[in-house]
């Protein structure tokens, strides 16, 4: 079942299957998931499984959202003193099945990737703030306001609470649009093997 709030559906455990479906069509062709499963294959089938793992956990952890019964897109936001993710955190979330599905090959593949940007959010983020672990809106509906949607209830509160907000991006087009909305690019680097560009962004409450 959906709850309603701030003009947004928040998740709830029901909701994580399609969810998760919502996010691995968004994000199909993201760097993650073509470095994660470069089989298609093997993307199809399991690319659910990692996004069922961020959904859990930020079921448990932080906020998640959809814009409406719909589920056009989706966001996953981690609270201060909640921004760091750990495998013994997912184990608590209810994580176990997806990360079997998932694959020991492609935990491993994917761990040094996490923890080098796990290091380098508490190098570039050292004090309270939020985190936007994810976004994301189906491909159908990309380009029709559907992540300002997502984005400007949260962001407003955040403002109101004083905080500043920490993100990363793949997509040069995706930190255009954060920068719309008042994020500024602190880092940018790659990330170890995989090769992927990642800028890291801030928004402070000016």
């Amino acid at each position: 079942m959906y709850n309603e709030e701030n003009g947004l559906m928040r998740l709830e455990k029901a909701d994580v299957k399609a969810a998760s479906l919502m996010f691995t069509r968004a994000f199909y062709n993201d760097p993650f998931s073509l470095y994660a499963f470069p089989d298609i294959k093997e993307r199809n089938l399991k690319l659910p499984y990692m996004n069922e793992l961020s959904l859990c956990y930020g079921l448990r952890y932080g906020l998640a959202y959809t814009t409406s019964e719909r589920g056009e897109g989706g966001a996953i936001w981690m609270p201060p003193g909640k921004t760091g993710m750990s495998l013994f955190g997912f184990l608590l979330s209810g994580c176990l099945n997806p990360i079997i599905k998932m694959g020991l090959k492609t935990e491993l593949k994917m761990m040094p990737l996490d923890k080098f940007m796990e290091e380098k959010h508490k190098k570039l983020a050292p004090f309270p703030h939020w985190y936007l672990a994810l976004l994301g809106v189906e491909p159908q509906f990309q380009k029709q306001g559907y992540a300002s949607k997502l984005l400007r209830p949260m962001l407003d509160k955040i403002d109101s609470d004083n905080m500043p907000c920490f993100l990363e991006t793949d997509s040069e087009k995706n930190y255009l649009m954060y920068q719309h909305f008042g994020f500024e690019i602190i880092d940018e680097y790659f990330l170890p093997k995989a090769g992927i560009r990642l800028w890291a962004m801030l928004r402070n409450n000016k």
